[in-house]
């Protein structure tokens, strides 16, 4: 009985010595074949992502262009949309009021007329203040030529920077502006509309 026992414990030791030599085989064969993975791998110049679709889906910009058709006042304007006409407006700022007769409501219009009317312009959207307004307007910011419109507005003293409800992307940039124009007497904060 005393060598069947010990028969016994040799076999289940060879049984785990095997379990065990297997086992850590197998883990250095996966290690094997994914560091192989890693360092062998090329990226199919075929399949890679243009930047601009890596953009957009980060910051929100569409890198589509959409012509101008309208400038209705210095915060909104109106353009052609996979072939309708949407009105937009400018997220951030508050342009002075052409109805109103508010000061400074033409140069603002003049101003953002000669920037982008009749061009092409790249829209981006802010997930933080929703895709329309309360007039169902699309709210964007606008960019032509990399820059961006709704912040030149408001550093040329023809819009107010302008938070809604809650903070958006270009929030510190808007203010930053307004304080440059403010302190350099532009447009709406010129001694000019201080009278009025």
């Amino acid at each position: 009985m005393y060598t069947n026992m010990n028969k016994a414990k040799i076999l289940v030791l060879t049984i785990s010595g095997t379990i065990c030599v297997s086992i850590v085989s197998i883990i250095f064969l996966l290690i094997s074949i994914l560091s192989q993975i890693e360092t062998d791998f090329e990226f199919n110049e075929a399949f890679e992502l243009p930047l601009s679709y890596i953009q957009q889906q980060v910051q929100g910009v569409s890198t589509d262009k959409y012509l101008v058709t309208d400038v209705v006042d210095g915060d909104t304007i109106k353009v052609v949309k996979d072939q309708e006409l949407i009105t937009i407006r400018l997220i951030g700022i508050d342009a002075p009021e052409v109805k109103g007769n508010e000061c400074m409501n033409e140069q603002s219009t003049k101003f953002l007329e000669d920037l982008i009317l009749n061009k092409e312009v790249i829209l981006e959207n802010d997930p933080s203040q929703g895709e329309l307004d309360r007039y169902s307007r699309g709210l964007y910011y606008i960019f032509i030529n990399e820059e961006n419109v709704n912040e030149l507005m408001v550093s040329s003293g023809l819009a107010k920077e302008y938070t809604y409800n809650k903070a958006y992307k270009y929030q510190q940039e808007f203010k930053s502006a307004q304080f440059d124009a403010k302190a350099l007497s532009l447009g709406v904060w010129s001694s000019e509309c201080s009278m009025n």
